[in-house]
């Protein structure tokens, strides 16, 4: 976890600002970044070659914390091939001879290459802390190069399906809580028509097999189908739903009727409709921030005047430097070359096939009220009547749920969708989420920029991928009380309602029979 060794990041540790942060804060930041935990994914590694190897002196880090992870390998029956080095630290150029490929390419790592990428497993290889020698390491004897086969029993964990593939031809689109664990437990069982797979799952909502490059079709050496949880699929079933799920996204979704029961849906079937926008979570629109920069996208910065001129507003100077600050620490982090323009010059064309950020509330970005006249911002932005359960917005003010934020030195930040129905595919045409970053006033556009700065300057990250969800609001005292003095932050359900079981907020802001 690189957020817990050395100097990576001291935020909950020395920061002054910890004094002022809930512990429900916390953990909603930490929620953004659990998914590259991979302690917790340790799971998904088991029929897959795995080599652990550090120098027994590094400094930078320390052996324990590959140990630790060995064990976690371990637990979990992960074959591991484990080399920890003598006299070794954090790099070397050299392990047995001069310029012999060092730590990361040396005779062992070419071995280990080759026999992995011919899908070879070495059954002596088991998980071990003992040190090996050159003299002891294991052989590889060659085999037909193609993707391991999953094992017939395996446990398969997913926090994001954003950032997550397949496994075994089997893929997670949507959870049943959002940022919350989601399991399946497969395993092989035997019946009158031959073996059959049964998958239990936990917090999964839509599942679809999918096929998997290099690989035949994983589900077709079993003959007696497959049961997800208490429903039974035919092999045949099986078979449909893996061939039709590249070519019409068919796929396994819950009943809503019957507890753990599944059908066959489509994208076009809605899982559950809630209190909440025409768009339903998928892949491609899950987030959190940092989706957005995970795909191609264009900076947009707001210039109108005029509107709203009776509420606290940004002034069109800053949103411009703002969109500016925002493509330059992408270029610092991560070396991307992001266009930058104003609204009055954007067309729908430029972002045909990106994503958006966009700077400036609706009353300052003529893109983003577009967007807003659609209907497809979780964040309603006054004036605005009441709408059911959802309070009445003045003028200048923002809600989220049942909560009216208004004045000035308020920053913000969120997630929204760009497209409606269920974006179930990266491939599908058109942006898919965007990004707007925002405030009441300069003050309250400079906190929510602020929130975007890297955390770590040495190593830089790109702006908003670190420890943000997909929405926070700053209040005037976030200058001097940092993540204290944020007002709201939290994660969007599936069809980009306001959470509470998923939200921190300094005033109850869930909505009445939601």
């Amino acid at each position: 976890r690189k957020e817990y060794y050395g100097d990576s990041n001291v935020l909950w540790e020395h920061d002054p600002q910890v004094a002022h942060v809930d512990a429900q804060m916390k953990a909603i930041m930490e929620a953004a970044v659990v998914e590259s935990y991979t302690d917790l994914l340790s799971p998904n590694l088991k029929g897959i070659p795995v080599l652990a190897r550090v120098g027994a002196e590094d400094r930078a880090v320390p052996p324990w914390q590959q140990r630790r992870m060995m064990r976690h390998l371990e637990e979990h029956s992960v074959s591991v091939v484990w080399d920890e080095l003598p006299g070794k630290e954090h790099w070397w150029w050299d392990t047995h001879k001069s310029s012999d490929g060092g730590c990361v390419n040396d005779e062992f790592l070419r071995d280990f290459f080759r026999a992995s990428l011919q899908n070879q497993t070495e059954s002596s290889a088991e998980a071990s802390f003992s040190k090996k020698s050159a003299a002891t390491k294991p052989s590889y004897p060659g085999a037909q190069a193609m993707v391991p086969a999953p094992p017939s029993e395996f446990e398969m964990v997913i926090i994001n399906p954003a950032s997550s593939g397949s496994r075994g031809g089997l893929r997670v689109l949507q959870l049943q809580r959002p940022y919350t664990q989601a399991r399946i437990v497969g395993s092989v069982e035997s019946s009158g028509n031959g073996d059959i797979r049964v998958l239990q799952t936990r917090n999964v909502q839509r599942l679809a097999l999918e096929p998997v490059t290099g690989a035949s079709n994983p589900h077709a050496s079993l003959p007696g189908g497959m049961r997800v949880d208490s429903t039974y699929f035919s092999a045949n079933e099986v078979d449909e739903l893996y061939v039709e799920w590249t070519s019409a996204g068919l796929h396994l979704c819950l009943d809503q009727v019957f507890p753990k029961s599944w059908k066959r849906c489509s994208p076009h079937d809605t899982v559950a409709k809630v209190n909440g926008l025409g768009s339903e979570r998928g892949p491609a629109s899950y987030g959190p921030a940092r989706q957005v920069s995970e795909n191609k996208f264009l900076v947009v910065a707001g210039s109108q005047t005029g509107r709203g001129s009776e509420t606290c507003q940004a002034s069109i100077s800053h949103l411009l430097a703002g969109s500016v600050y925002l493509a330059n620490l992408h270029r610092s982090g991560m070396d991307t070359n992001i266009q930058v323009l104003l609204d009055s010059e954007a067309q729908a064309g430029d972002w045909a096939s990106q994503n958006l950020i966009l700077v400036g509330l609706p009353t300052e970005n003529a893109v983003l009220l577009q967007y807003d006249q659609r209907g497809l911002l979780p964040i309603r932005f006054g004036p605005r009547n009441q709408e059911g359960q959802k309070p009445a917005v003045p003028a200048g003010a923002f809600a989220i749920g049942s909560c009216i934020f208004q004045g000035p030195g308020l920053g913000l930040v969120f997630t929204f969708p760009m497209q409606e129905g269920f974006s179930f595919n990266s491939s599908q045409a058109g942006g898919k989420i965007g990004l707007v970053v925002a405030g009441t006033d300069d003050q309250g556009l400079r906190d929510a920029l602020a929130l975007g700065a890297p955390t770590i300057p040495p190593m830089v990250r790109a702006p908003y991928t670190n420890l943000q969800p997909d929405y926070m609001v700053t209040g005037p005292d976030y200058a001097w009380k940092g993540i204290g003095g944020v007002l709201a932050a939290g994660y969007w359900g599936n069809n980009w309602e306001f959470l509470d079981s998923a939200a921190f907020t300094q005033e109850p802001c869930s909505l009445a029979n939601q």
